[in-house]
């Protein structure tokens, strides 16, 4: 547990340093999705996306003019690599 529980710490502190002093948002997401993919119950991940929409998110084109992109982007990546580390029994 003490190995695990320290690199899952310091992936949450990364990321809310990333958020905080406006890093792109795509590297905030990449450390995420890395989150998700290394600890089976990453729901921090959520808050994050929450907190990145508060940040980052105004309404453009590109997403069709649609706030909290980044919730549904986390919940999506996370429904799949749940589905894809069940498949692969990790």
């Amino acid at each position: 547990m003490g190995s695990n529980i320290k690199i899952r710490i310091i992936i949450d502190f990364l990321i809310v340093i990333f958020i905080a002093m406006a890093f792109p948002w795509w590297l905030s997401l990449g450390l995420v999705f890395l989150g998700i993919f290394l600890y089976r119950n990453f729901y921090e991940a959520f808050l994050f996306a929450f907190v990145m929409d508060s940040v980052y998110s105004v309404t453009k084109n590109l997403f069709f003019g649609r706030m909290f992109v980044y919730i549904v982007i986390v919940f999506v990546l996370f429904l799949f690599v749940r589905w894809f580390k069940e498949r692969l029994r990790l």
